[in-house]
């Protein structure tokens, strides 16, 4: 389920320099973390840390590096479906989430309750396993086998983790069409028991050689992803 109603979370990323920008620009910028609201909210290496009622959220921004370390490690036969001549050779952008119920309660949540929105208030779902179906069986080849990968690696679909159960995985959402300046990651409903919340994860861009470090006690690390 999609929705296009949004409330509140919180959110990670680290700088990425960007080589061109939608629209045929080659002006380098960077994506990095924005200022955010929630006091809850720190950024510990590059990923933003939220805790809340025994369920710690971690989010961090992928570059391209980024992307195939997490796949390599995870499932080294995956193909790169994001690679300019692969399934999905438009551009993309990533977010690794990693969730952990140390609580009493079960966690539920779907990716369909994610929305990215830009300043333009254009918004952006992730992909979902309808998504890689559709490419997969277009293309053909090891179609079933590489269905069967996706779980691991993607949030395709609703997910719930009993206490003292944890996730890492990754979302996939189509690059803003319209150059932006700020971005927010929105997780409208994530259920916590009988009750649902909501969570807002903040990012900017910023051009030019460094980006510039958030004020207070922790700032992002310059440069590419480790």
């Amino acid at each position: 389920m999609r929705i296009s109603r949004f409330f509140g979370i919180s959110i990670v990323v680290s700088a990425l320099a960007i080589p061109s920008l939608p629209g045929g620009s080659d002006k380098v910028f960077w994506i990095v973390p924005d200022h955010p609201t929630d006091p809850r909210l720190r950024l510990e290496d590059h990923t933003w840390v939220l805790p809340f009622q025994g369920l710690e959220i971690r989010v961090r921004f992928l570059d391209t590096s980024g992307r195939l370390a997490f796949l390599e490690e995870r499932q080294p036969t995956f193909p790169d479906f994001f690679a300019s001549d692969g399934l999905f050779p438009e551009e993309y952008q990533f977010f690794r989430v990693d969730l952990k119920n140390s609580g009493e309660e079960k966690v539920t949540f779907h990716p369909g309750n994610v929305v990215v929105i830009t300043n333009k208030n254009d918004q952006e779902f992730p992909l979902d396993y309808t998504d890689f179906y559709r490419r997969l069986t277009r293309k053909g080849g090891k179609t079933e086998k590489h269905l069967k990968q996706v779980p691991s690696l993607f949030y395709d679909g609703s997910l719930t983790l009993r206490p003292g159960e944890s996730t890492s995985k990754l979302l996939a959402f189509p690059a803003p069409r319209r150059k932006w300046k700020r971005l927010q990651l929105y997780v409208s409903f994530l259920q916590l028991g009988t009750e649902s919340h909501s969570f807002r994860f903040p990012f900017s861009r910023q051009a030019g050689a460094d980006p510039e470090p958030l004020t207070g006690k922790e700032s992002p690390d310059s440069g590419q992803n480790p």
